[in-house]
């Protein structure tokens, strides 16, 4: 396996965390050596209560990840670097709102619907 394979899941598993806004992560290869000695990450977080909890978080992520692509070798030791913390509220996905609820037939004063385009009207 590549490790820039390896680095694009590492990427990919930290920044679907909530509280990551970005993240870059590198695979420390000596030469003449098959596995990686260290793995570090750069990445952006949001502003959060606990930051020292969600960069252990990330830590654990990015080793739990290595892993589970290597099972039986150790785990990688992880450096961490914080680059910016972002204060405004995430942007992406946000619960949609409920759909209107439309009236049932069964009740009283309901209009009938009527089409969206021009229709000639014979009186």
């Amino acid at each position: 396996m590549r490790a820039g394979s390896v680095e694009e899941v590492i990427n990919r598993t930290v920044r679907d965390m909530p509280e990551v806004a970005d993240a870059s992560a590198v695979l420390v290869v000596p030469k003449r050596a098959q596995l990686p000695t260290e793995a570090r990450v750069r990445c952006r977080l949001y502003n959060q209560p606990n930051l020292l909890a969600i960069q252990d978080q990330v830590r654990a992520v990015v080793s739990q990840c290595y892993l589970d692509m290597f099972p039986g070798q150790e785990g990688v030791p992880v450096r961490m670097s914080v680059e910016r913390i972002i204060f405004e509220p995430r942007q992406g996905k946000t619960p949609a709102a409920p759909a209107p609820e439309l009236p049932s037939e069964d009740e009283g004063g309901a209009e009938p619907m009527r089409p969206q385009y021009p229709v000639d009207r014979q009186d």
